[in-house]
């Protein structure tokens, strides 16, 4: 934060901006979050996805590590928080049938991909999708 002659205190925009775009990536992949679910198969999803410690993965990585589900961030274990299909059946599974979506970071790419749009000063370019660079 930066305080000016009245006491104030300001956030530093591009300080906010970086940890909101950290807090719009997969911490495992590091590829941004999407609101929109992929139905064309052999696509990938990277909805992200409410683990039991609070983080957050992506559909795609969760999924790929099913056997075995950690968290990227704190790597503890990421057993299912929920059970709407039995592990035993036969029918095609996905990884929303096994855990929460992170509702909060939806509505956060959601929002920022609107704004997005309308992005013209550098203040609203700082949080553009266009200024996260793909690793």
């Amino acid at each position: 934060m930066i305080a000016d002659g009245s006491g104030i205190k300001h956030f530093d925009r591009k300080f906010v901006a970086s940890n909101l775009q950290n807090l719009l990536r997969c911490p495992k992949c590091t590829k941004c979050f999407t609101y929109s679910f992929n139905k064309n198969q052999g696509e990938e999803s990277y909805r992200p996805f409410l683990l039991p410690c609070g983080h957050s993965l992506c559909e795609s990585c969760l999924w790929s590590d099913r056997r075995d589900p950690r968290c990227a961030v704190c790597q503890s274990p990421a057993p299912p928080t929920i059970m709407a299909k039995s592990p035993a059946s036969k029918s095609a599974a996905n990884v929303r049938d096994y855990y929460e979506l992170n509702y909060h970071v939806l509505g956060e790419t959601s929002s920022l991909s609107y704004f997005r749009r309308f992005a013209t000063d550098s203040a609203n370019q700082s949080l553009s999708f266009s200024s996260i660079s793909e690793e």
